[in-house]
């Protein structure tokens, strides 16, 4: 049997690959700093043989390729062990890229609403039996995973701009939810944010080559324009009318109508569509997720809104669920970067929300010294426009400051961000 190692293997892309590789039919081993849910499904479900630290020594000579997460640096020894012994390497994106040159390839990009997207398009393909191979940045709760195998020659992958990620993919059709600003620490500007999503058309591939998008978007004029100059045929998601869905906020309609315009395309049927979207949509994790109730009666979510503009839609969806309850927001910032960046925006946003628990900075990929920003920074310029704000030094401080106070059936509470809030909610539903 042909043998993988995957380095950064817990990662939400890396472990959907992981499985992909398995069913493939190769023996997969890998590593991770850390060990999480993503690693355990792998341990009892897909046989892989993991090791909890990057050690030269975990690379033999048997090994037919390593594939590696972005994050992971080229120093890292296991990176370096597999070059000093020939053995070919890939990046996550990479790999991406050699599957989609073989298939038909739906690819989902944007800012915010990938995973959604690409949910609600897995769940329409594999309900009207198109059978597809699907990549997915979170997990989908209908299949209780980031990757569904299929049999056709559909691959539907959620495709990262962060770094140019995307740029390795052959898409046949290119789905883009929206542009707004991000990752500012990478592409330095917003131009050249916008810039990136505009050379990933020309990836494309195929005789007939196809961009979903909201062509009237400013934000995507030139994305628009390139399309046109490369004879893209451009379909208007704005044209795809949904009034019921499973998931409140007009956000989330967005994300269904770019999931009916790919339904389209493959000439499913919409009403029938539109109904499954409506009734039986699951969602995926981290998305307006509902974790539970406490004693009190008070409903805990959860929510991967990290970027001002996500939390500014995660709250019009709170408002329109329950409009007669006060909302409790626990943050956790993703990035010194993003937080030093957006500073005034997060906090323009921010303020909206009735209750706010701020916790330290997730720094990810970052160091904390090479920045003069944290969490304190943001929450005295919070505190000063709405007095009912709180700030955590860790998540059993937030845990603590929440059960004390009177909280409940009047009450929502969600946590939010892309580290590791949920911790709060887990703490809080013991």
């Amino acid at each position: 049997m042909k043998k993988v190692f995957l380095v950064g293997v817990g990662g939400a892309g890396v472990s959907a690959l992981a499985k992909y590789l398995n069913q493939d039919g190769y023996e997969i081993l890998g590593s991770d700093e850390k060990r999480n849910e993503n690693i355990d499904k792998l341990i009892d479900d897909y046989n892989l043989h993991f090791f909890p630290e990057h050690r030269e020594e975990n690379i033999s000579e048997d090994i037919d390729f390593l594939i590696y997460s972005p994050a992971v640096p080229k120093g890292n020894p296991e990176r370096k062990k597999a070059r000093e012994l020939g053995i070919r390497e890939y990046s996550y994106p990479e790999y991406l890229g050699e599957i989609s040159k073989e298939k038909f390839t739906v690819s989902i990009a944007g800012t915010n609403g990938k995973t959604t997207t690409t949910t609600m398009t897995a769940e329409l393909l594999v309900e009207f039996g198109k059978d597809p191979t699907v990549v997915i940045g979170g997990v989908a709760k209908k299949f209780n995973s980031n990757f569904v195998s299929g049999k056709s020659d559909i691959f539907l992958v959620e495709s990262c701009e962060y770094k140019g990620s995307f740029l390795h993919l052959h898409p046949n059709i290119i789905a883009i939810t929206n542009i707004t600003p991000d990752h500012l620490d990478h592409f330095g500007s917003f131009e050249n944010y916008k810039k990136v999503f505009v050379n990933f058309l020309e990836r494309a591939k195929g005789e007939q080559r196809v961009l979903i998008c909201d062509f009237e978007n400013e934000n995507l004029k030139e994305v628009v324009e390139k399309a046109r100059e490369l004879n893209f045929k451009i379909i208007d998601y704005k044209k795809y009318e949904i009034e019921k869905l499973s998931l409140p906020g007009e956000y989330n309609r967005e994300n269904a109508r770019v999931a009916l315009a790919v339904a389209d395309y493959f000439a499913l049927d919409l009403e029938r569509a539109k109904k499954y979207l409506a009734e039986e949509f699951q969602g995926a994790g981290k998305r307006f997720d509902f974790l539970g109730e406490d004693k009190k009666g008070l409903k805990i979510y959860d929510d991967y809104a990290h970027n001002p503009e996500a939390l500014e839609v995660l709250w019009g969806a709170i408002k329109e669920k329950f409009p007669r309850k006060k909302n409790i927001l626990v943050f956790q910032p993703h990035l010194f970067s993003r937080t030093e960046d957006f500073f005034d925006d997060f906090v323009r946003t921010l303020i909206s929300y009735d209750i706010v628990y701020l916790l330290p900075i997730y720094k990810a990929r970052e160091k904390e010294e090479d920045f003069s920003i944290d969490s304190r920074k943001l929450f005295k310029a919070l505190k000063d426009k709405n007095p009912n704000t709180f700030f955590c030094e860790d998540f059993s401080d937030c845990a603590e400051k929440i059960r004390g106070k009177n909280y409940g059936e009047d009450y929502v509470l969600f946590t939010g961000g892309a580290g590791e809030a949920e911790k709060v909610a887990k703490k809080l539903l013991k």
